[in-house]
């Protein structure tokens, strides 16, 4: 199995103690905060300083019997060491509910318009999620990475 996909996993897994989906369909929305391409700065573990996320998709969904908007990022710049020796440098997608996003993230810094390939992460998360396999994170990302920190090996505090 590889590294990604293992990641992958544990993302699903990780999801799972967020929100629970109830309805599992997603509708593409236009949000006043959030849209695809903005790099936002975001409260980081620490030895994370260097990351920031940027907004792939936004949708809304029903999570926990209510209608929810979920922000799709992709986290960048990473420094999480794995077990096997290598390297986590960026996390292709996490779903996070608006208002998790929005108690993490400080500043918008930058507009990209040259976007990362996260379709195949999106794709088998969705698959997952339409299966009620998969959640939305209502954590703040600072705590998800913490989790993939964790999860890694390393204790959340970078050592």
């Amino acid at each position: 199995m590889t590294r990604m996909n293992l990641l992958l996993m544990m993302l699903f897994s990780l999801g799972l103690a967020g929100c629970q989906a109830e309805k599992l369909e997603l509708h593409e929305v236009t949000d006043t905060t959030y849209e695809v391409g903005q790099k936002w700065n975001y409260r980081t573990p620490p030895g994370q300083e260097l990351s920031y996320l940027l907004v792939t998709r936004v949708e809304e969904g029903e999570i926990d019997g209510e209608t929810r908007t979920i922000v799709h990022v992709y986290i960048e710049k990473l420094s999480i060491e794995h077990p096997d020796g290598g390297t986590i440098t960026s996390i292709p997608h996490m779903p996070f509910t608006k208002e998790a996003l929005s108690k993490s993230v400080y500043s918008l810094f930058e507009y990209e318009n040259d976007m990362p390939d996260t379709e195949e992460a999106y794709r088998k998360w969705r698959e997952a999620y339409e299966r009620g396999e998969a959640s939305v994170f209502d954590v703040s990302v600072e705590h998800a990475i913490n989790s993939v920190i964790y999860t890694a090996g390393q204790q959340p505090d970078g050592s």
